[in-house]
């Protein structure tokens, strides 16, 4: 008979250890689930921040360009292109002399 308030005894710490573990797993899960929530805030804060710099480098892209046909434009109307000669160097470098072949060309 003892034996088996022994083992009675032993059966009902084991099922209360169990009930702990299994609280202390719904409390890491919640806990998990609490990062992954918080995780899925900041990747979609990421996110849209990638897009936001994305559409500037955008728009930046195209008023580089488009500075770019500008001062081409610029540049043909001082020193036009010759037909069979490449132009090696950048547009900026070319835009640089300018002011240099302004001062060398005849006064009109």
């Amino acid at each position: 008979m003892f034996a088996l308030l022994g083992e009675g005894d032993q059966a009902l710490r084991e099922f209360a250890e169990l009930q702990q573990s299994y609280a202390d797993l719904e409390e890491y899960k919640k806990s998990m689930q609490e990062d992954h929530d918080k995780a899925d805030k900041k990747l979609a804060s990421n996110m849209d921040t990638i897009h936001k710099l994305n559409h500037d480098k955008e728009r930046k892209d195209k008023e580089i360009n488009d500075l770019k046909d500008a001062a081409r434009v610029i540049i043909d109307m001082v020193q036009p292109p010759h037909p069979d000669v490449f132009e090696s160097r950048f547009v900026v470098e070319q835009l640089r002399l300018v002011p240099g072949w302004l001062k060398k060309a005849p006064n009109r």
